[in-house]
């Protein structure tokens, strides 16, 4: 029995700073992802290879599980790895932690995200996601949980298996929440979205996503994502967020970090808080708060959790 359960593409961060020209040269821009396909594979290793590298245990979903664990809540994840040392690093990362694993071993390598951090202390990514994928899970382990969390990241990556289990969650009694994760992804998925979004029972997206999802102003997509979802929380980053229930708008201001280190994982950690506080029957506002306060602390960090 756990209070939160995840399902993610489970990806080792391997995170190390970089300079403006070197992001340009590897071919992806500060604030979006690509996969390690669509980037210059040679110079990217080349630069990683140079640096001082901070390895941790990410993927957006697990971040979330793992803050939310050490805020107190009962946790589990769905997860693929392979057969490698990354993989039974990421297996041992859970047990530790107290998260109970659902993770299944399947041929083929472990996913990897590289992490790069800029001058101003945002990011650039870049994956290669292996095995991590397959997403090929026994339904019924989700069962008796009380919330399911993932991105739309997982949904892009396996739309067939990632959507059955959300199926079997919601058919069981599993309240339901979803990170859709990145504009650029909204498109390819927009018809899972759709179906899901009428399910959900939170609901997390940026200012650029809920743009791309809705094609109108921020404020005008949080008001039309409320009458479907019983809880939006519309992120404005250093703006702090929106949290929407019942047709009332919540703004929540930001908590600043004592010192930036970077601002990997932030949005992850303000999920873990609110959902947290959600599933400890708190006030929606009171919930946004809590996120913002965890937030501040993982941007004391350098790596992506607590």
């Amino acid at each position: 029995m756990v209070d939160l359960i995840g399902l993610a593409n489970a990806l080792t961060d391997i995170t190390f700073n970089v300079s403006y020209d070197e992001v340009a040269r590897i071919g992806v821009k500060k604030g979006f992802h690509k996969s390690e396909p669509e980037v210059d594979s040679s110079e990217l290793h080349k630069i990683e290879g140079s640096r001082k590298r901070v390895v941790s245990q990410g993927g957006a979903p697990t971040n979330v599980i793992f803050g939310a664990r050490m805020l107190g809540l009962k946790t589990g994840l769905f997860a693929t790895v392979g057969n490698d040392e990354y993989g039974k690093a990421y297996v041992d990362y859970l047990e530790k932690a107290g998260i109970k694993s659902f993770v299944e071993t399947a041929d083929g390598p472990s996913g990897v995200c590289y992490v790069m951090i800029t001058p101003d202390k945002e990011r650039a990514v870049v994956s290669n996601l292996g095995v991590s994928v397959v997403h090929k899970y026994d339904l019924s382990k989700v069962e008796g949980a009380k919330m399911l969390f993932t991105s739309g990241y997982e949904i892009i990556a396996n739309p067939t298996n990632v959507m059955a289990l959300m199926k079997h969650a919601k058919e069981n009694g599993v309240k339901l929440s979803l990170d859709m994760a990145d504009p650029g992804i909204i498109e390819p998925i927009r018809e899972h979205l759709s179906e899901l979004i009428k399910e959900l029972d939170v609901l997390f997206v940026t200012e650029e996503e809920a743009e791309a999802y809705s094609k109108k102003k921020p404020y005008e997509a949080l008001e039309e994502l409320g009458q479907i979802c019983t809880v939006v929380i519309l992120k404005k980053g250093a703006k702090g967020s929106v949290v929407r229930h019942g047709g009332v708008n919540y703004e929540i201001p930001i908590v600043p970090p004592a010192k930036l280190v970077n601002t990997n994982g932030a949005g992850d950690a303000y999920a873990a808080g609110f959902l947290t506080g959600y599933l400890q029957k708190m006030p929606v506002q009171r919930c946004g708060e809590l996120g913002a306060q965890n937030a501040s602390k993982v941007c004391e960090r350098e790596e992506a959790h607590l």
